[in-house]
């Protein structure tokens, strides 16, 4: 059973804002070093680096990628064994850490990454290339330092794609997967991201989305309001929702990192055609 969480008045937002947040270098590195900091290794003295790692290491958040990465091969191979081409659809793909890595995979015969951010979008495409890079890391709020980061190969079946979560640029009834991690409590309209899940989703497809539930803190509408992630797979659309607790550390930098408990939660679509669209 889930704990019962106090509804808090949403604050004030302003969706550029938000949108601007993932234009900036910083906020980029940030993202970099939590999605692929198992890969990079630090440059410069051997002081420099144990100051850089003191509190925080570099790979402070793998477990909790690995992990979304296996659910997702794991749930793909589940409902796959009688698809093809599989597809899967990362929406909010952030920095592409796990469209990455499910693209490497098999049976995947396409991945693609949608992500609203220009920049994040030319992030993903420098992921899926494989290409190896000088990159920035935080060390403290003024100080940074030079890292490489290495991939092991490029991700051919990955591909990005501008887009809005709540319009997301996709086939209906296309997709065996369809993924949002760190989403749903960032956007103004999360049942509308959840219902872009469902629509994309083949009869059977599996949706996976991990969440914070920080909806206090975020854009949404008090008619949008979730309370828990979970609360947006409900209807017709879904034929099963399991949810589940998951340890998420962030590195904000060598003196900042932060545990939540993310809940994830795998809901299967169902056969029934999608319901339609209430009246604005």
């Amino acid at each position: 059973m889930m704990p019962e969480r106090r509804m808090l008045a949403p604050k004030p937002f302003a969706m550029a804002d938000a949108i601007s947040k993932y234009r900036s270098p910083e906020v980029i590195d940030v993202m970099r070093v939590a999605a692929f900091g198992a890969r990079m290794e630090l440059l410069g003295s051997y002081e420099e680096k144990a100051g850089a790692t003191r509190f925080a290491a570099l790979d402070a958040a793998e477990a909790y990628y690995a992990m979304l990465v296996s659910l997702a091969v794991e749930s793909i191979a589940g409902v796959a064994r009688d698809e093809a081409p599989v597809r899967v659809l990362d929406i909010g793909a952030g920095t592409g850490r796990v469209a990455y890595d499910v693209a490497r995979s098999e049976p995947v015969h396409e991945v693609i990454a949608v992500e609203q951010s220009p920049e994040l979008v030319n992030e993903i495409r420098l992921v899926a290339s494989g290409v190896r890079r000088e990159v920035s890391v935080p060390v403290t709020a003024r100080q940074r330092m030079r890292a490489i980061l290495r991939l092991p190969g490029p991700a051919p079946k990955l591909t990005v794609r501008l887009g809005d979560a709540h319009d997301v640029p996709a086939e209906t009834a296309s997709f065996t997967c369809a993924c949002g991690f760190g989403l749903l409590d960032r956007v103004e309209r999360p049942r509308a991201v959840v219902a872009e899940l469902a629509r994309v989703l083949k009869p059977g497809g599996v949706a996976i989305v991990s969440c914070l539930n920080d909806f206090s803190g975020g854009p949404a509408s008090e008619q949008e309001w979730l309370d828990q992630a979970a609360d947006a797979f409900t209807g017709s659309a879904w034929e099963s929702v399991a949810t589940r607790r998951q340890q998420l550390v962030l590195r904000q930098n060598a003196k900042w990192a932060e545990t939540f408990e993310a809940d994830i939660v795998v809901a299967t679509r169902s056969g029934l055609p999608m319901p339609a669209a209430a009246p604005t």
